[in-house]
């Protein structure tokens, strides 16, 4: 079988990270440690120099970082990413959580469009600790994140939100799985696309309840915003249950904008894109609850109301008008 820390389809990227980072940072808080104010880690790339006598080559970067929570800590993280020019962004994160570990994570990738970013992630939850993730991805080229999830204890519980916007050509792509490992375990995900011009969004989401893994509840949800024809979404949640006295469900929506909330704040003096604008803008901010930086909601907020221009020539369906 593949390394658990490998897996997602994502092995050979994770290999690389692996065999090449001759560092690893490593967060570790001792048990019972409450972490008042959240940790930041940043990590910021650049293009390779290139001059006329230079055959300078991608530049890239292998992050491999290590959060390790003993038993009852707590701990609010942000991770992000960001940079300029042409670059390859592969990165590994690990998280352990003992028993009682409470960990929020808000992960936020704003490489530059220029860039290409892949990144694993793997998470161990011990007995009734807690992970809380908000996986938000805006920039970049390529972009992949491969979140597993391993509810190693029993009352273990996990909760993510996702929010993926793709505009131009760009690719962004999340692949969850997350394991129930034994009985009483609970997870939800929530998952949030906005897609314009010619940018494809793929989400695949997997739960896996193996036999034993008794009174598990697993919820997944993604809700999609195609806002031009020329854009793509694929979704695919899947579940894999092998036991009885479960709780699961799953489920995808794929639509534009409501015309009836847009002729709504036309009625109030906007014109048909600013009031795309605005609802996309306050849909972003809504889905970004986890992140503590208003500075990167901002961002994000702002990228997302500039996805209604591009889409502003669709037409109104004017079926879908209940009132008039």
């Amino acid at each position: 079988d593949a390394d658990h820390r490998t897996a997602l389809g994502a092995y050979q990227f994770s290999a690389l990270n692996q065999a090449i980072s001759g560092d690893v940072a490593i967060c570790y808080a001792r048990g019972g440690v409450e972490v008042a104010l959240p940790l930041s880690i940043v990590q910021l790339s650049s293009g390779a120099v290139k001059s006329d006598d230079d055959n300078a080559g991608l530049a890239a970067s292998h992050p491999n970082l290590l959060f390790w929570l003993e038993e009852n800590a707590k701990l609010n993280l942000m991770q992000q990413y960001a940079g300029s020019g042409e670059y390859f962004s592969n990165a590994v994160t690990r998280i352990q959580l003992k028993e009682g570990a409470q960990l929020t994570h808000a992960y936020v990738q704003e490489q530059s469009i220029e860039a290409v970013h892949v990144d694993s992630v793997f998470v161990s939850c011990g007995e009734n600790s807690s992970y809380t993730a908000q996986v938000v991805q805006v920039g970049g080229r390529i972009s992949r994140v491969n979140l597993k999830v391993m509810l190693e204890g029993r009352f273990a519980a996990t909760a993510v939100k996702g929010l993926t916007l793709g505009t131009g050509g760009q690719l962004g792509d999340l692949h969850s799985a997350i394991a129930h490992l034994s009985p009483d375990c609970s997870s939800q995900q929530e998952h949030y696309n906005a897609v314009s011009g010619r940018a494809r969004v793929v989400f695949r989401g997997a739960v896996q309840v193996p036999l034993g893994s008794d009174n598990s509840t697993a919820h997944q949800l993604c809700r999609s915003l195609l806002l031009e024809n020329t854009a793509k979404v694929d979704v695919s949640p899947t579940l894999e249950i092998f036991t009885d006295e479960v709780e699961c469900t799953h489920g995808a929506t794929i639509a534009d904008l409501d015309d009836e909330m847009v002729f709504y704040l036309q009625s109030r003096g906007l014109d048909r894109m600013q009031a795309r604008s605005l609802l996309l803008e306050g849909w972003a901010l809504d889905t970004m609850s986890q992140v503590p930086s208003k500075r990167s909601k901002r961002r994000v907020a702002t990228k997302a109301s500039r996805l209604a221009p591009e889409a502003a020539a669709r037409p109104a369906n004017l079926q879908s008008f209940s009132s008039i």
